[in-house]
């Protein structure tokens, strides 16, 4: 029981640490280069339409 609740502490942490990290990228990186790498990725047209 000890094991799975410290198990569990730790995956909340690094969740946390991951949301935080990625914050951090996309605060720092501009949002017209954050758009233009999501238009590249995304194959729908319909989300090209919703980002023009």
């Amino acid at each position: 029981m000890l094991t799975i609740l410290s198990m569990l502490s730790i995956f909340n942490t690094l969740s946390i640490f991951n949301t935080l990290s990625i914050l951090n990228m996309l605060r720092n990186c501009p949002v017209e280069d954050f758009i233009t790498t999501f238009r590249k990725r995304s194959s729908s047209n319909r989300i090209h339409v919703l980002l023009e």
